[in-house]
C-alpha cells in the first residue's frame, strides 16, 4: 500500500514538524508512505504579493507532488490542510480522476477555523480564495479529519479523532528543587491572543495582594506578539520575582525547565476565537511529561474522563482565581502518592488517550479496509 502525507509549510513550526514525523512514523507500520512538502524551493517577492489577489494562486509545487506519484501510484495521500484556491482544487480534482481509488483524506486542524486563521486584515484576500474554493471540497475529498465533533464539515463525512503524539518521544519530567521555593506554573507557548495568559498574571496580582503566604510562580516559555504585553503586566504590577519569561527553548533546556514545574497550564483564552474545546498538541505533551493541568473550558483529550490530574476553568476573560490552583496542588502532592507515581499516573493517561497509536486507530481502519 502506498501513501503520501503532503502538506504546505508544514516543517516551519517546529511543533508542527515533529508532528509530521510522528504520523509518518505511525503510517509507516501499515503502508509505505512519502512526504511531499508543497512549498517552492524559490520564490519572487512579487509573485508573493500577487497571491494575495483573490483569483490568483499562491505559489506551490504540485509538479513535485505528480512526479511522486507516476513513480509510485497513490492508495491514498493525507493531507494537511491549507488555505483553499482554484489551484489547490484543481490539485485534488486531479488526482482523484487520475486515480479513482485513490481515498483523498484532509485534516482540518481546528473547526471553525476562519476567526482565527484569518483574525488579521493582512490574511483577508486568502479568506476570499477560501470562501470562493471550499465549496468544492465534497467534490473531491473522501474525509475529513476533524478534533472536534463534527460529523460533517462543508458537505464531506468526517473521522473525529484527538490531536495526538507518540508519548514515548516525550521525556517524563525528573522532580528537582529548584531557586523557585513554592508552587510552579508553567506555560510553553507561541503567546497569541488565544492563550489568554493575561488571566493567570491578573489573577496572580489578586493572589498576591491579598496577603496569601503561599508563594506561587509563573514560568512563561515561548515568544509572540502577546509576549510584551505579559512583561508589561508583570512590570506594572510588580511581579517580576514571581513571573519569569525564558523566551524560546528546545532539547534539553526545555527539558531542565520542566523539571522545576509543578503544574502546566493550556490556553485560557479559547473564548476569544469562539471555542470552548481544545485539541492542544501542547496539553497532551504536558500529559506525555507527567505533569497536572489547567484547561479553560473542556478538553477533548479528557471529556467524560475521570481524573484528578486536571483542572478546568472557566472559559471566559475573568482573572483565575489562584486559590483554586492552590488547592488543586494541595490535592495532588499533599497526599501520600510519591512525584514519581504521580508522574507515571499520568502518563499512562497519555498512553490511554492521546498516544498516536490511539488517536491515529480510526484512520488507519478506514485506510486499509
Amino acid at each position: 500500500m502506498q501513501g503520501y502525507y503532503i502538506h504546505y509549510k508544514g516543517r516551519i513550526p517546529i511543533g508542527v514538524s515533529k508532528k509530521i514525523d510522528m504520523i509518518l512514523k505511525e503510517f509507516s507500520k501499515f503502508s509505505d508512505i512519502e512526504e511531499i512538502d508543497l512549498t517552492p524551493s524559490k520564490c519572487s517577492i512579487c509573485r508573493s504579493v500577487l497571491a494575495f489577489l483573490p483569483f490568483i494562486n499562491i505559489k506551490r509545487n504540485y509538479k513535485k507532488a505528480y512526479e511522486h506519484m507516476e513513480k509510485h501510484n497513490p492508495d491514498y495521500i493525507y493531507i494537511r490542510r491549507t488555505t483553499a484556491d482554484k489551484g489547490f482544487m484543481n490539485f485534488i480534482k486531479n488526482i482523484r480522476k487520475t486515480y479513482p481509488s485513490c481515498k483523498i483524506i484532509v485534516e482540518i486542524m481546528s473547526y471553525p477555523y476562519d476567526k482565527e486563521e484569518f483574525f488579521n486584515i493582512i490574511y483577508w484576500p486568502y479568506y476570499f480564495k477560501e470562501i470562493i474554493n471550499r465549496k468544492k471540497y465534497k467534490l473531491y475529498i473522501d474525509k475529513f479529519i476533524t478534533y472536534t465533533e463534527d460529523c460533517n464539515i462543508f458537505g464531506v463525512d468526517t473521522i473525529k479523532t484527538l490531536n495526538g503524539i507518540t508519548v514515548d518521544n516525550i521525556v517524563p519530567v525528573s522532580y528537582k528543587k529548584n531557586e523557585y521555593s513554592g508552587i510552579n506554573l508553567i506555560a510553553v507557548a507561541g503567546m497569541y491572543k488565544f492563550h489568554g495568559y493575561e488571566r493567570l498574571i491578573y489573577g496572580l496580582h489578586d493572589y498576591s495582594g491579598d496577603g496569601n503566604k503561599r508563594k506561587v510562580f509563573l514560568h512563561f516559555v515561548g515568544d509572540g506578539p502577546e509576549l510584551s504585553k505579559y512583561k508589561k503586566l508583570a512590570k506594572c504590577f510588580h511581579l517580576e520575582n514571581q513571573i519569569i519569561f525564558y523566551g524560546k527553548k528546545y532539547g534539553k533546556e526545555l527539558d531542565d525547565i520542566y523539571n522545576g514545574m509543578d503544574i502546566a497550564i493550556s490556553s485560557l483564552g479559547l473564548y476569544k476565537l469562539g471555542f470552548n474545546m481544545s485539541s492542544s498538541l501542547k496539553l497532551n505533551e504536558y500529559l506525555a511529561k507527567g505533569l497536572p493541568i489547567v484547561v479553560a473550558g473542556d478538553t477533548a483529550a479528557l471529556t467524560g474522563k475521570k481524573s484528578m490530574y486536571y483542572l478546568q476553568l472557566e472559559n471566559d476573560k475573568s482573572p483565575v482565581d489562584i486559590n483554586v490552583i492552590v488547592n488543586f496542588y494541595d490535592k495532588i502532592y499533599m497526599g501520600s502518592k510519591e512525584r514519581k507515581d504521580i508522574v507515571n499516573d499520568i502518563r499512562q493517561l497519555a498512553y490511554k488517550t492521546v498516544d498516536m497509536s490511539i488517536t491515529l486507530s480510526k484512520i488507519r481502519d478506514y485506510i486499509v479496509e
